[in-house]
């Protein structure tokens, strides 16, 4: 599948929102990206595989877990306009231990790290503009998780619900548990009183 005009300006827009990358590198980046459709529960990446892509969400929620044995702990969620980048096995090599997986249907764009990297040689710039998107995201999760620590279940429930529509329907209880720092039975009741 192609990628639109308007996919491309999404992106750009969400990379470099004051507009200063030249159209040479763009294109150079635009000429290396492939879209990829994902059908409900696929698995963008498995653990035990080498994650050689940099990829960002057109459409679509992906979830970030990361698995030793047969324990997965889920880490974070992509949605929309969201770049996903930084998994272990792009800056160590071999395998890694995370997984990239899509409960629903998602559309992500894709691009491999080296050509990434490549073109990032030539306009170190791109990778400042990475970076502060980085940064932004880490703020936007630290501050996410702050709230969600704090005043009543049900309300912390729809915070999460607001910035993830749907996504407390198919993730575990556990897991939102922890994200709260309350126990399942809590989540379970928050739940049912929201129904």
């Amino acid at each position: 599948m192609e990628i639109s005009e308007l996919n491309f300006t999404t992106i750009f827009n969400v990379l470099d929102p004051a507009g200063q990358l030249m159209n040479t590198h763009k294109n150079k980046l635009i000429s290396k990206m492939e879209v990829l459709t994902l059908s409900e529960k696929t698995h963008l990446l498995r653990p035990d595989k080498i994650c050689k892509d940099i990829y960002f969400v057109l459409d679509g929620f992906i979830m970030y877990y990361e698995q030793t044995g047969k324990q997965k702990q889920h880490i974070n969620f992509f949605q929309a306009n969201e770049f996903i980048i930084g998994t272990p096995s792009l800056v160590t090599p071999g395998t890694t231990n995370a997984g990239l997986f899509c409960q629903n249907k998602a559309i992500v764009m894709h691009i491999n790290f080296h050509a990434w990297m490549s073109i990032c040689e030539e306009e170190p710039f791109i990778t400042e503009l990475m970076n502060t998107y980085n940064v932004k995201q880490v703020l936007k999760n630290l501050n996410r998780n702050r709230i969600l620590m704090k005043g009543k279940i049900k309300n912390r429930l729809h915070t999460f619900n607001k910035e993830y529509p749907g996504v407390i329907n198919f993730v575990s209880q556990k897991y939102l548990g922890d994200l709260m720092g309350v126990t399942e039975q809590a989540i379970s009741k928050a739940k049912s009183r929201m129904s």
